[in-house]
């Protein structure tokens, strides 16, 4: 049974908007003009000619890639499963066949293009008066410089002040031609299964090459593609979705822990939805344990995690990490990885408990003050 829903209205065309997966305003897209004819979707192979530039020590943009150079007739890919940057396919998405679009790309990790060879820089100091002013090429784009909002917001949907980017980087694409790509909502459970096993294999092939927030991203749109609502009417592809669910849960929590803790750009989320690789690991595992409360690789993996994030912002991070442990060991007695974890667990709670100690001595050795 095909559900029907709204025509997708598209990207707005002539004002920048957010392209990125997570809304972090990281990718702001402008289409400057609209083409005509199949959207570009997931699956679509698609054409574009591009060239990306960044900022010179003058704040002046200099070409850093040419398409044109090497490929006269275009760069042809599978749109979501290719090898370019993250920032050229999220601009392309929903696009049509003559399309023209400008993305600026503040996220070193989703400009880098290993295909083209092509690797940002940060921003040299000549550049920053203009492209750090919170009225300048990124700022405004980025909503620096917005009106507050008629009705205040709630403490929790507070934005953060406005940060200033490390780097920038343009990308300007004419999108040549697009096949037809898929949409899962209109897929019976057995396509579904397959399209979904398709997408997180690929996102493994991603996490094989190091490229973990990448990795994540798919594995989460690979999530959201298995729960679009559907009528389920075998009781084999039930059980195949809920184990296939899992994994996906498992493997974001995988890419959680291999991210690093401090990124290198600056978040613009609000702090209600901020995206924290560790975290977001730790909530993958417990969904896992709520429906599979013996599961190893869960309690490792939101350990590991809870390991990760600095102790002043994660105050029972430790203590946390030694409860998962115990009870994997429980569960697997024998299980290395986890006994070498618990290894280390203990070890800086020992280097925790002396310097709280430590700290108490020298608290009370003087005796109490009147």
């Amino acid at each position: 049974m095909k559900m029907h829903t709204a025509p997708n209205p598209g990207p707005p065309v002539g004002k920048p908007h957010d392209a990125s997966f997570d809304k972090e305003k990281t990718l702001m897209r402008t289409i400057s003009t609209e083409g005509e004819g199949e959207e570009a979707r997931e699956g679509s192979v698609v054409v574009v000619h591009v060239d990306i530039a960044q900022p010179d020590s003058e704040g002046k943009l200099k070409r850093m890639y040419c398409s044109r150079d090497n490929y006269p007739d275009g760069i042809r890919f599978e749109l979501g499963r290719s090898f370019y940057s993250e920032a050229l396919e999220r601009s392309l998405y929903f696009c049509k066949p003559g399309s023209v679009i400008d993305t600026l790309c503040t996220d070193p990790d989703q400009a880098t293009d290993h295909t083209l060879n092509v690797f940002p820089d940060k921003l040299p100091e000549g550049a920053k008066p203009m492209w750090c002013a919170p009225n300048g090429p990124v700022g405004i784009p980025q909503g620096a410089m917005k009106d507050p909002p008629m009705i205040p917001p709630k403490e929790e949907d507070l934005e953060p002040p406005w940060q200033p980017p490390q780097y920038a980087m343009v990308f300007h694409i004419l999108l040549d031609s697009v096949s037809m790509g898929q949409i899962p909502m209109y897929m019976e459970g057995g396509e579904r299964l397959a399209w979904v096993n398709e997408r997180k294999a690929w996102a493994t092939e991603l996490f094989k090459r190091g490229w973990y927030a990448r990795a994540m991203r798919h594995y989460k749109k690979a999530m959201l593609d298995l729960e679009v609502p559907i009528e389920w009417y075998m009781e084999s592809q039930i059980v195949e979705r809920n184990q296939l669910r899992t994994s996906l849960h498992l493997n974001v929590a995988a890419c959680g822990v291999k991210c690093p803790v401090v990124r290198p750009f600056p978040n613009l989320q609000t702090p209600k939805m901020h995206t924290h690789p560790q975290r977001d690991a730790i909530r993958h595992c417990t969904r896992v344990l709520k429906v599979d409360p013996k599961n190893v690789k869960a309690y490792y993996r939101r350990a590991m995690a809870n390991l990760m994030i600095p102790e002043e912002q994660n105050i029972n991070g430790l203590a946390d990490a030694v409860a998962d442990l115990k009870i994997a060991l429980e569960i697997d007695p024998e299980n290395v990885e986890v006994r070498r974890e618990m290894k280390r667990a203990m070890d800086v709670q020992r280097k925790t408990d002396k310097k709280a100690s430590g700290m108490y001595t020298k608290m009370i050795g003087t005796g109490i003050e009147v």
